[in-house]
């Protein structure tokens, strides 16, 4: 939840993100408490940590996600946040499933 005004296209420092490449014996685990991304560009399984990990989705999301390299990620606003609005990401098109059906 934003604890402040947010303006549009200001990233959010707070939000940010560490990536770990998993391999896929990480999945056959039990624990499933985890955040995953994929990269667009490598292809590449990554465990995201960190507060970015916990936002919520919203198919109208109020931020983007950027990496900064392998192994980091930021937040940024994408339209005005106002004090005590949620902050979300939309997890994209297939995240919930196939045409997320």
């Amino acid at each position: 939840m934003a604890t402040k005004i947010i303006y549009m296209d200001n990233l959010i420092p707070e939000l940010y993100g560490t990536m770990a490449p998993v391999t896929e014996d990480f999945f056959s685990s039990q624990i499933r408490d985890y955040s995953v991304v994929k990269s667009i560009v490598t292809g590449q399984t990554k465990l995201w940590l960190g507060p970015a990990a916990l936002l919520n989705h919203d198919y109208e999301a109020n931020t983007d996600t950027y990496s900064l390299g392998s192994t980091s990620a930021i937040v940024k606003a994408n339209k005005k946040i106002k004090c005590g609005e949620v902050i979300t990401v939309n997890y994209g098109p297939h995240y919930f499933g196939v045409n997320n059906n």
